[in-house]
């Protein structure tokens, strides 16, 4: 199912995010919640949403490519000791 889950990571408080994080919105920036982002220690480089499933977002990060699986609540390394600049979902979601 198609959806249309926003993810940022906001390095201050602004007006709609109070503290500085990763954040989800789907529901076009209205309202953000923010991800305890548990097990990310690191730099955030980039950020793919899985096309289908709103909860599934892959962070590169300075030290490796990391997976969450309840938005960005928990972050379990894939990959470790290489930065990771850029990651995506092919368009069926099957692959990263």
């Amino acid at each position: 199912m198609k959806h249309n889950a926003v993810y940022v990571l906001n390095y201050g408080p602004n007006t709609r995010m109070p503290q500085a994080g990763l954040h989800m919105t789907q529901t076009d920036g209205l309202a953000w919640t923010r991800a305890a982002a548990n097990g990310l220690k690191t730099k955030v480089n980039s950020l793919a949403v899985h096309p289908r499933d709103a909860n599934v977002v892959a962070v590169g990060a300075a030290d490796g490519l990391y997976l969450s699986r309840d938005a960005g609540n928990h972050l379990e390394p894939l990959v470790r000791g290489v930065q990771v600049l850029a990651q995506w979902f092919d368009l069926n979601g099957e692959h990263l």
